[in-house]
């Protein structure tokens, strides 16, 4: 049904008739084109009923369009990289949860853009903690010489990173909030 504009719109115009006009204030729906013109077509057929496309996706279509903008997805896949290498290593996990005293890095968010933001504040507030780790004699001894240990600890210690983490939590946050 739904890949057909003219057959949602018909779907749609007998829900509202079946409802009855009166009753039917506004129809929320998908994001796609298909279901643009078939809302617009609706509103065009009962002038008191409104259409608008969901919120939620439109947020979130958003972050994701910031998340592929060039320096912003560098950043992302920084952080990545730093989340990669403390949650695929028992002995970078036991010594992250030490230094930030049981807290986690990831933040679990309603979708992967979400999260990819979410967890990049978190990471920014943490920022202290994760510089001390990553200098401390345990990191330097046993986990810079592990396979991206030299790249973790670059990330961390890099004043690049982290002003370029605070300018995209700026830019992104009020999205993040409203998700």
């Amino acid at each position: 049904i739904v890949a057909s504009s003219d057959t949602l719109y018909e779907l749609l115009k007998s829900i509202v008739e079946e409802v009855g006009e009166k009753n039917v204030v506004q129809v929320i729906t998908n994001n796609s084109e298909i279901h643009a013109v078939a809302g617009n077509r609706l509103g065009e057929t009962f002038p008191t009923l409104f259409w608008s496309p969901c919120t939620f996706q439109c947020i979130d279509g958003m972050l994701e369009d910031f998340s592929k903008e060039g320096v912003i997805s560098e950043i992302i896949s920084s952080a990545k990289a730093i989340t990669g290498f403390m949650y695929n290593s028992s002995s970078a996990l036991n010594l992250m949860k030490k230094y930030l005293h049981g807290k986690d890095l990831l933040v679990f968010a309603e979708t992967r853009a979400a999260m990819n933001f979410a967890t990049l504040k978190n990471m920014y507030s943490l920022k202290e903690a994760l510089q001390s780790m990553v200098n401390s004699d345990e990191w330097i001894h046993y986990l810079l010489p592990k396979k991206g240990g030299i790249e973790v600890s670059n990330l961390v210690s890099s004043l690049q990173f982290w002003s370029s983490c605070a300018a995209v939590i700026h830019i992104t946050e009020p999205l993040v909030h409203l998700l």
